[in-house]
């Protein structure tokens, strides 16, 4: 009985070709504003934690790649880092090939995907992060263990770009849709829920977007608070009126 080959569209497949790259090169760098590569700084790899449907495992990071169960503490395989290498090269090739479209499978990097234990393209929906990976910070000697969204490079670029207008007070988003709709800016939400113009928002511009979505418009609750107060005063003027013209009977 034949199996169907896992599918998956460029960015997921992006997301396995990350793990297998920082596996192979073994150093986390940092980078600039820019994007640019800073050579002098980064941290080496321990190993990368894998949350799989079928149980968590840790790849290590030495002279091969051991695959340790997270739970069992059991090395279950040891695989040459030129392996990582080479199926690293091998899927950057085939995610740089422009006739590579929508969801498609890869039977070799299947393969290789099964002798490492990888089971899935992508993490279980209950992860927030893409990969998880532990690093030796060699100025303090400690091991933390780090989490990080993938991005393209075009993608991040993009979002750099948003960020920079958004903290500018700019229209981060210039480019509209098909129909010609562009989405609205966090100062545009701010106004139709009666934020004033100088209102300071001292968060990202995505917990920005979050936390007006959820409020509730200013002049409302102000128009709604007045009434009360107003309420509460007429309430305590006819208490105290009917209290002096009380007939108490004998």
């Amino acid at each position: 009985m034949s199996t169907k080959n896992l599918t998956a569209n460029r960015g997921e497949w992006s997301e396995l070709y990350v793990f297998f790259k920082l596996l192979s090169d073994g150093e986390l760098y940092a980078a600039d504003g820019d994007l640019n590569k800073i050579n002098n700084i980064y941290y080496p790899i321990v190993k990368i934690i894998r949350d799989e449907i079928d149980g968590k495992w840790d790849y290590y990071r030495n002279s091969k790649i051991k695959i340790i169960n997270a739970q069992t503490k059991e090395i279950v395989q040891e695989i040459p880092i030129s392996d990582f290498e080479l199926n690293a090269k091998n899927l950057l090739n085939t995610l740089k090939d422009k006739k590579n479209k929508g969801s498609f499978s890869l039977p070799s990097i299947e393969n290789f995907m099964k002798a490492i234990k990888c089971n899935s393209i992508k993490l279980r929906p209950t992860e927030k992060r893409d990969i998880t990976i532990v690093v030796h910070d060699l100025r303090t000697g400690k091991k933390p263990t780090l989490g990080f969204s993938i991005k393209s490079q075009r993608n991040l670029v993009r979002d750099i770009i948003k960020y920079k207008a958004w903290k500018k007070g700019l229209d981060p988003f210039k480019y509209r849709n098909d129909e010609g709709i562009r989405k609205m800016t966090e100062r545009e939400w701010a106004r139709l829920q009666g934020f004033p113009e100088d209102f300071k928002f001292p968060v990202s511009m995505t917990q920005a977007y979050r936390q007006l979505a959820n409020s509730v418009p200013v002049p409302v609750i102000k128009a709604i608070a007045l009434e009360i107060k107003k309420s509460l005063e007429n309430k305590i003027d006819l208490k105290s009126k009917l209290e002096k013209y009380a007939v108490v009977d004998n």
